[in-house]
């Protein structure tokens, strides 16, 4: 057995990301939605951040939210133009040119 590939502990996942670039990369981007989503809530509100994800920025410059229900998906769209607006005010998010919201998919057990 090789003694380089057997694990002693522990390991941090960004010790993990730094030995692969394309994990990193991942990593960076995960962490850009979810400080997105907290930046999105804070404008919001709790209770809209409670209810709602920030799945993804495609590369089109669609930004999409999910939400927790109908309900709430309802709710998030009659704020999308205000929200849109605010988010292309930021000079790091001005490429973002249309929000679609999406509904959290549940899985009945």
């Amino acid at each position: 057995m090789d003694s380089r590939n057997v694990m002693k502990g522990p390991v941090r996942i960004s010790e993990i990301a730094a030995a692969h670039s394309s994990l990193r990369g991942l990593m960076d981007h995960a962490q850009k939605l979810r400080a997105l989503e907290l930046r999105i809530a804070e404008r919001l509100g709790e209770n809209f951040a409670t209810n709602f994800g920030v799945a993804a920025i495609h590369l089109d410059g669609t930004l999409v939210l999910v939400a927790n229900s109908p309900a709430w998906a309802t709710r998030m769209r009659y704020i999308v133009p205000e929200l849109l607006k605010w988010i292309q005010a930021s000079p790091d998010l001005n490429h973002v040119r249309a929000i679609e919201i999406n509904i959290k998919r549940v899985q009945i057990p």
